[in-house]
């Protein structure tokens, strides 16, 4: 057996009630309080120390540690980014690699092209085979070839017609969807997007403080002041899009969902300023949506504090479909930019895990002082406190509440958004400064999607069967493949003729599925 994990977050490793285990799964538990037995008289007396084996026990008083008991019993734990297992060996399960250093390794993450470039991305698809041939499709480290074409103007232009036509596709979906309540809300119809010369500014994801939604959202009230006092004070129009779930349990995320809408009704109002800024928070986030939106956005905003992201794969897609990438040194990312190399990788910024651990563990974060210091960023974070955004008591009880949760909190905000919120004004001014030159912008895009091999499953899934599961790939006679092709054309252009209710061709055609 083999654990993957993929979380540092401790509100993931699951606990178990013990009186629940006892009473749900009486069998499990002997055996699970067996395995714990046996896993305490394994250890030596240094980690017998009670505040060590109040860490690494398996049952401990009232709880079963599901991820101790993983470990424990598996030959082989992975994190799935560099970073994300260096901090599970450094810090989430420093006892058990003491113990056990021989099982920790490292499997970053990977998507599949298939479904995120070649099914969601036809226009880049065709644009990259009329390069480099079709064989990328099927090896995908030949993507790395599109390189020579990044720094053609004639590709650069086309890239950016592409992304335009897909910025088309993205909005008209969002108009259509958007149509069915403009009957009787007034406002769906400022939750369109602006034009596609627009720059599509995307935070989707699922919504959680870590991945700081917040950070994004304070940095658009600053944009949106910016506009009010200057209206020539941005050099590109912008499209802000959030989108993602709460956990129906996770009440500040739920709140953070009624911020952003409370914010986006004031902005999208406001004639002053929606002709260059629009915010859209995309309803029911999902792989469909996501099909639509990534190959149209611009910017990828990864851009969560630094140690908390396991990996991302969101990040991969985006650039992947050709969006420069907004990010702090956390997860996947770090990966991605040597991949990329700093050279084209222009927007990082942020506190790095160790600098966040230091201001953490030394007490030395004051977002007060940086509100009293920063007069861009007390103005904004006034905005909420002066119901500048609010129109009723409960929007107010919002407002209020992220402005003391962020300045005046008995317990400092955990995920350090004041603390980046000046780094990261500052990398979105680059940002539009690269914007505003579109064939630079291309050749940094195309730049970032070439360098994504190293991001695909295919190579996931190699790296899986070479280190954890030691299995080897088996080749398939040619004519035997060759066959089942043929039989599995032939039986799915029935299927289809039958509109799908022929029993026993699903089943044949599931049988060739198998073969």
């Amino acid at each position: 057996m083999s654990f993957t994990n993929h979380t540092v977050l401790a509100e993931a490793l699951e606990e178990w009630k013990v009186s629940r285990l006892q009473e749900m799964l009486p069998r499990q538990y002997e055996i699970i309080k067996r395995i714990d037995q046996q896993f305490r008289s394994s250890l030596t007396a240094e980690f017998h120390d009670p505040k060590i084996l109040s860490k690494i026990a398996i049952i401990d008083h009232e709880h079963v540690r599901m991820a101790n008991l993983a470990i424990y019993g598996s030959s082989k734990v992975n994190g799935v980014a560099k970073l994300h297992s260096d901090i599970l060996k450094e810090s989430t399960f420093k006892p058990f690699y003491k113990l056990y250093p021989e099982k920790f390794v490292n499997v970053t993450n990977g998507v599949t092209p298939r479904r995120w470039l070649i099914h969601c991305n036809p226009l880049l698809t065709k644009f990259i085979s009329n390069r480099i041939g079709d064989n990328w499709q099927y090896n995908f480290s030949e993507l790395a070839k599109l390189k020579e074409f990044a720094e053609d103007q004639e590709s650069q232009e086309e890239f950016i017609h592409i992304k335009k036509q897909n910025k088309d596709h993205c909005a008209d979906y969002i108009r259509k969807y958007n149509e069915k309540f403009r009957s009787y809300d007034p406002f769906v119809k400022e939750m369109d997007p602006l034009g596609n010369d627009s720059l599509y500014d995307m935070h989707i994801k699922r919504i959680h403080e870590y991945k700081r939604q917040l950070l994004k959202l304070i940095h658009t009230i600053i944009l949106y002041q910016e506009l009010l006092e200057t209206p020539q004070a941005r050099k590109v129009k912008r499209t802000l899009f959030f989108g993602g779930k709460a956990a129906a349990g996770y009440e500040k995320a739920r709140e953070l969902i009624y911020l952003i809408h409370v914010i986006a009704k004031r902005i999208n109002q406001n004639p002053k300023t929606n002709s260059q800024l629009r915010v859209l928070f995309i309803e029911n986030y999902n792989v469909t949506k996501a099909e639509i939106l990534i190959p149209a956005a611009d910017l990828s905003e990864q851009i969560s504090l630094a140690g908390k992201e396991a990996s991302g794969t969101g990040n991969m897609k985006l650039s992947l479909n050709g969006a420069l990438t907004i990010g702090t040194e956390d997860g996947a990312n770090i990966e991605m930019r040597e991949a990329v190399t700093d050279q084209w990788w222009p927007f990082k910024f942020g506190a790095s895990k160790e600098e966040i651990e230091a201001l953490h563990n030394e007490m030395k974060y004051d977002p007060k002082k940086i509100y009293e210091e920063n007069g861009k960023i007390k103005k904004a974070l006034d905005a909420l406190k002066n119901d500048t955004f609010a129109e009723n008591d409960y929007e107010k009880q919002i407002t209020h509440q992220f402005y003391h949760y962020l300045v005046e909190g008995f317990n400092p905000d955990p995920y350090f958004v004041l603390h980046d919120l000046e780094p990261y004004y500052q990398t979105q001014l680059k940002v539009e400064d690269l914007y505003s030159r579109p064939l630079e912008w291309a050749k940094f895009a195309i730049y970032n999607v070439a360098a994504m091999t190293p991001f695909s499953s295919d190579v996931a899934i190699q790296n899986y069967a070479e280190n954890i599961w030691k299995i080897a790939p088996q080749e398939m006679e040619p004519d035997t493949l060759s066959q089942v092709k043929k039989e599995f054309d032939s039986s799915y252009s029935s299927l289809v003729t039958s509109n799908g209710s022929n029993v026993s061709l699903w089943n044949q055609v599931k049988a060739l599925f198998k073969r």
